[in-house]
């Protein structure tokens, strides 16, 4: 069997361009399906704006009482910190966030039409629906990102300025290879699907706010366990001219935006092993 790898480049930039006009047209479609039903369309978008507001406000309580900023970070750098994470997640929860249903496929028998179909199943399941909660996710980070990057007193050349892009779409892809590489579990274990809620709750919950205020130990499970601090830490520390400028980690902490690249390569190796070793639920 010929595979993907093995194809002439032109039939290969042919396939990617007919699958980035699918995807362009299911999303128009489910986009379409979703604002049928308006009050529901707006809830949702409110519900994703006061979920990450709620965020926000905690953060503004912390920083008042601790008005010199968190460990080696201004307050201006914790607002970048936190931008940089909601609006990286925000684009995961429009891009990712569909992997969250793959148990309910596997338990109800429905993963197996998946693979009837002539598209990727890994597409599939990313075009299944368009998560509204996204839009206000998104709203908020870049909101808040935005005003970061006004208080922060740095000049902001065009390298800085597209660091941060390359930064905000590598926290995306970390948090999508997470996501994928539990998904990969749950193909064979449905169970665990509790994981997914467990790390996103971790990075919910330390994701925005600097590492360096926590034990050494913890950073290291946060930086090569958990990949957290490739999210939003290191690419701020760099930004905010803070990083590490001898040593190993300073090569890590610089480069740290490419980590979500190589993670979510290997992501998809894993996803492509464990399609081929699936049984469905029922043997």
């Amino acid at each position: 069997m010929t595979t993907i790898a093995q194809l002439p480049v032109w039939s290969r930039a042919h396939r990617l361009a007919h699958t980035v006009r699918v995807a362009r047209k299911v999303s128009v479609l489910n986009l379409r399906a979703r604002m049928e039903y308006r009050g529901d369309f707006v809830i949702s978008v409110f519900f994703g704006i006061i979920w990450q507001t709620s965020t926000l406000m905690f953060a503004s309580v912390l920083l008042t009482r601790f008005k010199g900023g968190l460990g080696n970070f201004p307050g201006s750098g914790v607002l970048l910190i936190i931008g940089m994470r909601l609006l990286s997640h925000g684009l995961y929860v429009l891009c990712f966030s569909n992997l969250g249903y793959l148990p309910l496929l596997v338990d109800e028998g429905r993963m197996e039409g998946y693979f009837l179909r002539p598209l990727s199943i890994f597409t599939q399941l990313l075009l299944s629906q368009f998560n509204v909660n996204a839009i206000g996710d998104i709203a908020v980070g870049a909101t808040t990102l935005g005003f970061a990057v006004v208080l922060i007193h740095i000049h902001w050349a065009i390298g800085t300025i597209v660091y941060l892009g390359v930064a905000v779409i590598g926290g995306l892809l970390v948090e999508g290879a997470l996501q994928l590489m539990l998904a990969c579990l749950l193909l064979r274990s449905p169970g665990s699907r509790v994981l997914g809620s467990w790390i996103d709750e971790l990075m919910s919950t330390f994701g925005n706010y600097p590492l360096s205020i926590l034990p050494k130990v913890v950073v290291g499970l946060f930086t090569f366990l958990l990949p957290l601090a490739f999210v939003a830490y290191f690419p701020a520390e760099v930004i905010l001219g803070i990083a590490p400028r001898h040593g190993v980690m300073s090569i890590v902490t610089r480069w740290s935006p490419l980590a979500g690249l190589l993670l979510f390569m290997l992501a998809k190796r894993v996803w492509a092993y464990s399609l081929r070793h699936y049984h469905s639920a029922g043997g």
